[in-house]
């Protein structure tokens, strides 16, 4: 018991000691300088992730765009001699197939070009919910 009041003793004795001592004459510039300078340093980061986020939606969104253009321009199109082939959708399904297969096939897994597809398309409901979130809702988790 006789400890914690030594301690307390001494705690007390430091705060009023360090109440009573003067402080340089440029604290208060250095302190507002400092703090003048975070709040500067977050305005630009704030802009600059604002920046990269359009940047990065507007990148995906002509990706997207332009899928959909060429599917809309090319996907009704189909072969009246060959009634096999199915359009553009077909050739881009059994191009992704190969690509999958082949690629898979070096890393040693065995996934077929419906798997590519399935985790394209949850991607894509990915970002299209995280621009939906962000734009429409207008929520914020900084």
């Amino acid at each position: 018991m006789n400890e914690t009041n030594n301690i307390n003793e001494f705690l007390d004795n430091s705060m009023k000691s360090t109440m009573l001592e003067k402080t340089s004459d440029d604290f208060t510039a250095k302190l507002m300088l400092e703090i003048e300078l975070s709040k500067t340093f977050q305005k630009e980061d704030k802009k600059t992730f604002r920046a990269l986020n359009i940047f990065v939606i507007g990148f995906i969104g002509a990706i997207v765009s332009s899928a959909v253009i060429l599917i809309a321009l090319l996907g009704g199109q189909t072969d009246e001699e060959n009634p096999v082939t199915d359009g553009f959708l077909s050739t881009v399904y059994t191009y992704i197939n190969g690509i999958s297969q082949k690629v898979f096939g070096v890393l040693g897994l065995k996934l077929s070009g419906d798997t590519v597809l399935y985790v394209m398309g949850i991607g894509l409901a990915i970002v299209l919910y995280s621009v939906v979130d962000k734009f429409v809702l207008k929520r914020s988790y900084n």
